[in-house]
């Protein structure tokens, strides 16, 4: 785990100097499991664990469950009852208040006399090692993934220990750095201890064992490492600190006490699975082991310990609590019961553990042995309660028909946000709106103007509700214009007819302060956001309430480009480009969602890089706009002069005929015709419709007319049907040739196109209306034109 190492080395230094020490000087075997250290030069490779012999203040990690490090001592640690509080030696680690890492440790003496670890192993029993959730010889198998992460199983569950942003290295130990480590998988044993982490108010913490475990508890850096702490008294630190041991804790296979006379080898195994989110995995660190000098010094034997527990619940919630009551570290007999503390918050707890959350508040339980009812222990469990609901993204004034995506969100007493609480949602007036679930939310849709009420019912917390108003307003007229975008380099829209529904512009705002949702009319910000909608351009407004310049279209992107303007700003001079709305004659550099649309409005939305110099403004029309194969089109091309006054308006002056302009079909690549001196030509319509008029920066949509009975065209080789067609129809190709299908309505509008490809193609078209169609098949060597209804 990602801990602070500063000063240790120093500190280590001045220590292990200090006083004579029988430490450990040998590195007997290190093999880790997979970690976010590991393979690490600092503290996860062979040459980190040697060091960690010198005393030095090095570090090693043994990664995440089952990883171990073997170490041997200089000489052999004597199970001397003049020991400190009967305390044979301390292991030191890293670990802290709130960042406890356990790793079971195993002691072996040197029977055979012949300096290797390969005699009997006895672990060291550690106050949660009769747990009853504590698996003995749990077994674990890992594997790396190609991304540096590792899968963990262990026959019945798995999981995925994943790369952190703190490290990127691979995870499992590389075959260069540990050349006798499986290279496809790994499984390691050891004892799983029931250790989790816990977060509460936004902090993640480990809690700490009572005592028997490495890299468990803080160690004291000014104190004498021979000089042991007593495990008995958790809340002092009589000494160096640390993890202190004693031999006499030493169990066989079946759990039963081990008399040692001395050890000669230590064994320390990671005995907990599991990863923190933003942490990663909890995996110890080992800094040293040191024997402790035989003092003599004395002090309380006896201690009750609770096992670490989860230490926030939800109202509601239960919880069994363990303890055992320990003398000289070896479990007692002793009956140990629960009790809630007098003068606690409200809780309920039985004599045999288990807690359950009543109200909110911090509840302290006491846990005190039968015959030794002084020895009590004590342990603080958070109780989080709802206390306020809020409707993230909910809109409390909508228009009719327009549809909101809410999501609830419940916090408790502290203002953290409680998870996973199921809701009902009850509409007090469904004539108004009507909800209905969504994902992890509930998509809201207004059905006709008025007022009503929405009704959150927890069904996790009972009796637990809120209310929220809701007002729908009846949603102004959608408005037909006709409107164009460019650049100041490109076309983005050809001009031509456009629908501007009343629709919310709220999520194109960006840092949004303002609600732009459901404005009395159809406005220049509506206009704007459906224009570069159906142009397929992303785009973003900005608004400015506190320098007058209300809303402005502040940016537009095209393949990977972006064009800035800044709504009349001119300082500095890179500011002073902008995007404009021209409305009829009238130009607009901000306040769009003030500025109201109406139908027949001619819109042209358009850029300019320095809006201190006047510009000129090109403008290309056709009359008509709607045609057929053979008609004829009145193409005149124009363009005004623009000002920006003192003032921030924008004035137009002189108007000029743009002569000899190039104007082509964008369909057929070339030229068709040019501007005479009064920019001005003509040009026929060489197939049918929809094509795209072009000159310059400017386009127009020339659209089909409204076809008529005597103009559907049949063909023997082409075949649309059904007619009627309810949700699809089918096109069908005698010869297979690849063919293009367009629908549009009566008035020649583009409202699909697909590529057929072989004899039949299904095109779906279930979300039009009902009404009737024109279908247009445009194949290679044929052509049918038809009608067709839509069920």
């Amino acid at each position: 785990m990602k801990k602070v190492l500063s000063l240790v080395a120093f500190l280590w230094i001045c220590h292990f100097q200090a006083v004579p020490q029988n430490r450990a000087v040998r590195v007997l075997g290190y093999h880790p499991a997979p970690g976010q250290f590991i393979n690490n030069d600092l503290l996860g490779t062979p040459e980190a664990a040697q060091r960690i012999t010198t005393g030095d203040g090095h570090l090693v990690s043994l990664g995440s469950f089952g990883g171990s490090l073997i170490l041997g001592f200089e000489k052999p640690v004597v199970n001397d009852p003049r020991n400190p509080y009967g305390i044979d030696f301390t292991l030191y680690g890293n670990a802290f208040d709130g960042s406890s890492e356990p790793g079971v440790v195993w002691v072996m003496k040197d029977s055979n006399g012949n300096g290797l670890p390969d005699d009997t192993w006895y672990e060291l029993a550690g106050s949660s090692s009769f747990h009853p959730e504590v698996i003995r010889g749990y077994r674990i198998t890992w594997a790396p993934l190609g991304d540096g992460s590792v899968r963990w199983s262990d026959g019945l569950s798995s999981g995925l220990l994943r790369q952190n942003s703190f490290h990127s290295q691979p995870y499992y130990p590389q075959p260069e750095i540990f050349p006798d480590y499986p290279i496809d998988s790994v499984t390691l044993e050891g004892t799983l201890i029931p250790l989790m982490p816990s977060e509460s108010h936004g902090l993640i913490r480990i809690p700490s064992a009572g005592f028997g475990y490495a890299d468990n508890r803080a160690w004291n850096r000014t104190g004498d490492l021979t000089d042991p702490d007593n495990p008995y008294t958790p809340d002092i630190m009589e000494g160096a600190g640390g993890d202190p041991f004693d031999i006499s804790w030493a169990i066989d296979p079946e759990g039963k006490y081990v008399d040692l006379d001395q050890i000669d080898f230590i064994r320390v195994v990671t005995g907990v699975l599991a990863v923190t989110s933003l942490l990663g995995e909890i995996s110890p660190e080992i800094g040293g082991v040191v024997a402790t000098a035989p003092t003599g010094k004395s002090g309380p034997d006896q201690v009750t310990v609770i096992h670490p527990h989860r230490e926030a619940l939800l109202q509601g919630d239960s919880l069994f609590l363990y303890a055992a009551h320990f003398v000289r570290g070896r479990i007692s007999p002793e009956e140990v019961s629960f009790t809630v503390a007098e003068g606690s918050g409200e809780g309920w707890v039985t004599p045999g553990g288990l807690f359950r959350a009543l109200r909110g508040g911090e509840i302290t339980v006491e846990a005190r042995p039968a015959v030794t009812a002084s020895c009590v222990a004590r342990t603080l469990v958070t109780v989080r309660e709802p206390r306020d609901l809020h409707l993230r993204d909910f809109n409390p004034q909508l228009t009719a028909g327009e549809k909101c995506l809410f999501y609830p969100e419940l916090l408790d007493q502290f203002g953290d946000e409680i998870t996973g609480t199921a809701w009902r949602v009850t509409v007090e007036d469904p004539g108004v709106a009507a909800v209905n679930p969504a994902g992890e939310g509930f998509e809201l849709t207004p059905l006709v103007p008025g007022e009503t009420s929405l009704l959150l019912t927890s069904a996790r917390f009972a009796g637990f509700s809120r209310s929220f108003t809701l007002s729908v307003t009846k949603a102004p007229a959608a408005v037909r214009v006709f409107a164009s975008a460019q650049s100041s380099d490109e076309n983005l829209f050809p001009a031509q007819w456009i629908t501007i529904p009343a629709h919310s512009v709220n999520d194109h705002v960006e840092n949004r302060k303002g609600d732009y949702s459901q404005p009395a009319f159809i406005t220049l910000a509506q206009a704007a956001s459906a224009i570069l909608t159906r142009a397929g351009t992303p785009f973003l407004f900005r608004e400015e309430p506190d320098n007058a310049q209300g809303l402005y279209l502040y940016s537009v992107e095209k393949e990977g480009l972006f064009t800035y303007g800044w709504g009349g700003k001119i300082d500095p001079l890179p500011f002073a480009r902008a995007w404009i709305f021209r409305k009829n004659n009238s130009h607009y550099l901000d306040n769009w969602h003030l500025r109201n649309v109406a139908d027949g409005d001619t819109l042209i939305l358009y850029h300019v890089d320095n809006i201190q110099e006047e510009w000129w403004l090109s403008i290309l029309n056709s009359m008509p706009s709607v045609a057929k194969t053979g008609d004829e089109l009145e193409v005149t091309a124009t363009e005004v002069r623009c000002v920006s006054e003192a003032s921030g308006e924008i004035s137009e002056g002189e108007r000029r005929a743009l002569s000899n302009q190039a104007v082509a079909f964008r369909e057929l690549g070339k030229s068709v015709a040019f501007t005479d001196l009064q920019g001005k030509t003509r040009v026929v319509v060489p197939t049918m419709p929809p094509l795209v008029l072009w000159s310059g920066l400017n386009a127009v949509l020339i659209t089909p007319a409204a076809v008529t009975p005597a103009e559907i065209t049949s063909s023997e080789v082409l075949r649309v049907w059904p007619n009627p067609f309810p949700s699809a129809f089918r096109v069908h190709s005698r010869t297979g040739e690849p063919c293009r299908v367009r629908v549009c309505d009566l008035w020649g509008r583009t409202l699909r196109e697909q590529i057929c490809e072989g004899p039949e193609t299904l095109v779906p078209a279930g979300d039009l209306p009902a009404g009737t169609y024109v279908v247009e098949v445009l194949g290679t060597q044929s052509f049918l034109r038809t009608k067709l209804v839509k069920k």
